[in-house]
C-alpha cells in the first residue's frame, strides 16, 4: 500500500501475470414463461479441480444463480435456466472466480 489520498481512498502499486486457471460456464437452457419474477436456477457441476466445492453451497446462495434471479426480478420475467460448470478457480481465494461466473 501507498499513500493515503484526500478521498479516504489509498493508491496501490499491483502486480498482474497472466495464468493459465479459468472456470467454464455453459448456458444449457433457458425458457422465459411468466411475468411473475420467480426462476428456476440449476447448477451443474461437472467437473473441475476445485468442483467439489460447489456441492456444499446451496444453489440459493451460489453466486450464478443469485444473479440470475435478480436479472429476471429486474425485467419482471420467470422461467427456468441451467448451467454447467468446470471449477477451477479455488473459492475464496481473493482471485475473483465466483465474481466472474456470476458476471458471465
Amino acid at each position: 500500500m501507498l499513500n493515503k489520498r484526500q478521498d479516504g481512498y489509498h493508491n496501490i502499486l499491483s502486480v498482474m501475470a497472466q495464468v493459465d486457471l479459468f472456470d467454464l460456464l455453459k448456458l444449457k437452457h433457458i425458457r422465459v414463461s411468466g411475468r411473475n419474477g420467480e426462476l428456476a436456477v440449476d447448477v451443474r457441476v461437472e467437473g473441475g479441480d476445485f468442483a467439489g466445492i460447489l456441492g456444499s453451497v446451496p444453489v440459493e446462495e451460489n453466486l450464478i444463480a443469485r444473479a440470475c434471479r435478480a436479472y429476471f426480478m429486474a425485467m419482471g420475467s420467470s422461467g427456468e435456466i441451467v448451467f454447467s460448470i468446470r471449477k477451477n478457480i479455488p473459492a475464496g481465494a481473493g482471485l475473483g472466480g465466483g465474481s466472474s461466473d456470476a458476471a458471465a
